[in-house]
């Protein structure tokens, strides 16, 4: 069973997630941070999450990111999956994030936005 207050953050330490982690944590979510997908994996294969929230750069294409977020949404049912992208607005919806993404939020949202949304996506 999930614990539904548990929240994987995959992404390089920057302001904008450490802001997100804060206000996730101070809503009663446990979160954990992942830097790489190595390590955000490792922690999925011992925790059981209710969420998987990621950077997404789709300036370079494929990434293992975008993986895992598929991985995650065939493999863990129950586990929303949150792209957070610099180009959320410009993109394409046959972008790879927004096939392997419930949620997509662009980096220009301030990050109290970005926090209810995760929020809400975490409701459902």
């Amino acid at each position: 069973m999930l614990d539904p207050r548990r929240v994987l953050i995959l992404g390089e330490e920057n302001a904008r997630l450490f802001a997100l982690s804060g206000y996730l944590t101070g809503r009663g979510f446990q979160v954990d941070r992942a830097r790489v997908v190595d390590e955000a994996r490792a922690l999925m294969r011992h925790l059981q999450y209710h969420a998987l929230v990621t950077c997404v750069d789709l300036e370079r294409g494929h990434s293992p990111a975008i993986e895992l977020m598929a991985q995650t949404r065939l493999e863990q049912n129950g586990v929303r999956t949150v792209a957070l992208t610099d180009c959320a607005s410009e993109t394409s919806p046959a972008q790879p994030c927004w096939l392997s993404a419930d949620v997509v939020i662009g980096s220009e949202v301030p990050v109290a936005q970005m926090g209810k949304t995760v929020c809400v996506s975490l409701a459902d």
